[in-house]
């Protein structure tokens, strides 16, 4: 008696839960009959009750939130492939044809059945609007399940190292298992399908005549074929298909691609769409996107198929290809080249560098050094890659954990490149200093994109035979990317700050600014405040985003004076709210190199007005340093490795 009341009591109890859990979603419908078709010309029949429960993944091809997804979709279909459960995957492109399918399959390694759904029916039955997105239904039709893959995404534009919460595969695993999933539904993150729209010829604006050139001046350097972009926006159809996605991405400023806000110095390269741009992008969107009048669409611009910056005098590369593959944690890899022959023996001057990744889908950012030849050499990685792995930090504990700069010791800092970036040659009279037996380290940063990739990437260099008038280095508040500052953000922390401040010694010409942090970054400013007391807003970004690192350069050099307090202020993000927090729920974050850890610095570029202040204002800089150091006492001991 007691052990059947004690099974009427857990199946009461199941059948609430049931019902409570599942009271959000349709109950079983029996009147669902779709006839979609595979990719091998089969008929497939969805259509309730059924004999298994059905999976559907809507996924995009051209998608770069759904590609990313597609390691671990993968991983779905080949784990429950043997079980009793019917797992699809339904292409809701606006484009869509069998060879695409095939070919997508072939390239992430989507080994299942794929679908046609070319009128929408499945897809808009269940209101499937954003892909990637995943539906399971029990085989009485009854849906359990609908939203993300996984957490990889939450948020759009706003990526984590690594996803943390697998809803598709717990969700069919609790169906296989009799069960109600603990998550029954969450909010998708993707790209938008395209319902279809009526071309409209008249209205306030047209493609043809107002919002084409919009997007030649702002997004077709990179959305067009063969460049970083993930798909091409360069033809009336494209935008169209895209028309929601590109009304959310211009309007929350995360495309184009530019972190800085207001400050009061203007930028090289800004690549913000002015407000009267979004808002005409917006109002053509919301009128029903109308082409207007075929003819007098714009002819593309010519755009530069070589080098940026024209014919380098040298170019140099990577010996061989490094493979970055489909899924895992970022990557962080240093690659050593040798400057050619002709650099023997010599003092080389460089005034630019332009930066070809053979792959840019898959390269995050790439910082450029100089250092001894030897640094690196007879050095192999344990996992007999080329290159050796972990961040430049990892190359500057070689060197005796001696401060970098570009002026003094043999490791040298020539800037970088980031996705989306311009580079530009340095100002008139400065020019990077590359010492005899010298070679070149690319310090790379990868992103896995849904599946194998390889890179090799290429650098141009160009030289001058003119000594430099000045020398420059990196003002780095606070020194060495926070490494002084103890940094030790709790978990659920909000609002954690770390600041720095140093005040110029000599009249100094500054000409640019970056800034570096990992993905709890929230916030950062760099302000001057001039000896009259008057405040300059150098650097201000309110919404720091890993995957967007700059070089801002100034379009005019700025003169700061004697006296004048440069302010440094970071803020990080560890609480939950974060979409970008690489842990779920938040870990304690502490200083370190990968991407999980956290520093954080921002780097005035600078050098004294009058070369005679050179030494005495490298020597203040060095204080500086020194005094951040004794706030950690380890390191007291190290102070000879400063030069003192």
């Amino acid at each position: 008696m007691r052990f059947w009341l004690m099974n009427l009591v857990c199946w009461v109890t199941w059948l609430t839960i049931d019902r409570a859990a599942l009271g959000e979603f349709r109950p079983a419908d029996v009147s669902v009959k779709f006839e979609l078709q595979t990719t091998d010309g089969d008929g497939f029949t969805v259509a309730f009750p059924r004999e298994k429960p059905l999976v559907s993944i809507f996924v995009m091809s051209d998608c770069p939130i759904a590609n990313a997804a597609a390691p671990e979709i993968g991983r779905v279909l080949k784990q429950f492939q043997n079980q009793p459960i019917d797992i699809v995957l339904v292409y809701v492109d606006a484009d869509v044809t069998i060879r695409k399918i095939q070919e997508h399959q072939s390239k992430y390694s989507l080994n299942g059945t794929a679908l046609l759904d070319p009128y929408r029916k499945w897809s808009r039955h269940l209101a499937v609007n954003i892909a990637p997105q995943a539906t399971v239904h029990r085989a009485d039709g009854t849906l359990v399940y609908q939203g993300r893959i996984d957490d990889r995404y939450n948020d759009y534009g706003k990526r984590k190292a690594e996803a943390t919460s697998f809803y598709l595969f717990d969700a069919v695993t609790a169906v296989l298992a009799g069960k109600v999933p603990a998550v029954q539904k969450t909010e998708p993150i993707g790209c938008h399908v395209f319902q279809g729209a009526e071309i409209k010829r008249e209205s306030s604006w047209s493609y043809a005549t107002e919002i084409a050139p919009i997007f030649q001046k702002n997004c077709n350097s990179c959305h067009r074929d063969g460049q970083i972009g993930p798909f091409s926006l360069t033809t009336f159809e494209e935008i169209q298909h895209r028309g929601i996605l590109i009304e959310q991405v211009i309007n929350d400023r995360s495309m184009p691609p530019w972190k800085a806000g207001k400050a009061d110095v203007e930028y090289l390269h800004d690549r913000r769409m002015s407000s009267e741009d979004i808002k005409k992008v917006t109002a053509w969107i919301h009128d029903g996107m109308p082409l207007g009048d075929p003819a007098k669409v714009p002819a593309e611009p010519e755009y530069a198929t070589g080098w940026k910056l024209g014919t380098p005098d040298v170019i140099i590369e990577m010996k061989e290809a490094f493979e970055v593959p489909a899924d895992g944690p970022d990557i962080y890899r240093n690659f050593a080249i040798e400057f050619p022959t002709e650099f023997e023996g010599k003092q080389v001057w460089i005034r630019g560098l332009d930066f070809k990744p053979s792959n840019p889908a898959v390269v995050h950012h790439a910082l450029f050094f100089s250092a001894p030849a030897d640094l690196l050499k007879g050095k192999k990685s344990d996992d007999g890659k080329p290159g050796m792995p972990g961040g430049i930090a990892a190359l500057i504990a070689r060197q005796g954990l001696r401060i970098p700069n570009v002026v003094q010791g043999s490791f040298k800092n020539m800037g970088g490149w980031a996705a989306g970036a311009e580079l530009s040659f340095l100002p008139e009279g400065l020019a990077y200093s590359i010492q005899p037996k010298s070679t070149f380290i690319l310090a790379t940063h990868f992103h896995p994109t849904g599946k194998v990739e390889a890179e090799k990437s290429r650098i141009g260099l160009y030289l001058t035979t003119t000594p430099p008038e000045y020398t420059f280095m990196p003002i780095q508040l606070p020194p060495l990317f926070g490494f002084f500052k103890g940094i030790d953000i709790p978990a659920g922390k909000s609002d954690y700050l770390i600041e720095d401040s140093w005040t110029l010694p000599c009249d100094v010409i500054a000409f640019g600014v970056n800034s570096h942090a990992h993905y709890l970054g929230k916030t950062m400013q760099l302000t001057a405040t001039l000896p009259d007391g008057k405040n300059l807003k150098l650097l201000n970004i309110e919404d720091w985003d890993f995957a967007w690192q700059e070089q801002y350069r100034f379009t005019q050099p700025l003169q700061l004076p004697q006296g004048t307090r440069l302010e440094a202020r970071i803020r990080y993000d560890n609480s939950s709210a974060n979409p970008r927090n690489p842990f779920s729920p938040p870990r304690r974050a502490q200083f370190g190199e990968e991407s999980t850890d956290e520093m954080g610095s921002i780097s005035l570029m600078a050098y004294p007005k009058n070369n005679s202040d050179f030494e005495r204002f490298m020597e203040q800089y060095r204080r500086h340093v020194r005094e951040q150091m004794s706030l950690k006492p380890l390191f007291t001991t190290r102070l000879r490795l400063f030069g003192q």
